[in-house]
């Protein structure tokens, strides 16, 4: 009688809730001070580094150096699209 209670209510409870998928952790955008940056009047504003990571592994990131203020911006892109996958 025990055995059949655990097979009815806790084994498709302990099922379900070893199915469920966890969230994925979303890396906060890290940024750093780059000292040496071109002259203000420049026209160009800054540069966006794309590194495509492992093949297959989806550690992919998108920074972003911003020439004025001199501020490197790690993996911008994760931050702004949790959502995204």
């Amino acid at each position: 009688m025990i055995i059949r209670k655990f097979i009815i209510y806790f084994l498709p409870l302990l099922i379900v809730a070893t199915g469920c998928r966890e969230d994925e952790l979303v890396v906060p955008t890290e940024y750093s001070i780059i000292p040496d940056t071109p002259a203000p009047d420049s026209h160009i504003r800054g540069l966006y580094l794309v590194n495509e990571g492992n093949m297959g592994s989806n550690k992919c990131t998108l920074d972003f150096l911003d020439y004025r203020t001199g501020l490197y911006a790690r993996n911008i892109y994760a931050e702004r699209n949790p959502s995204v996958v």
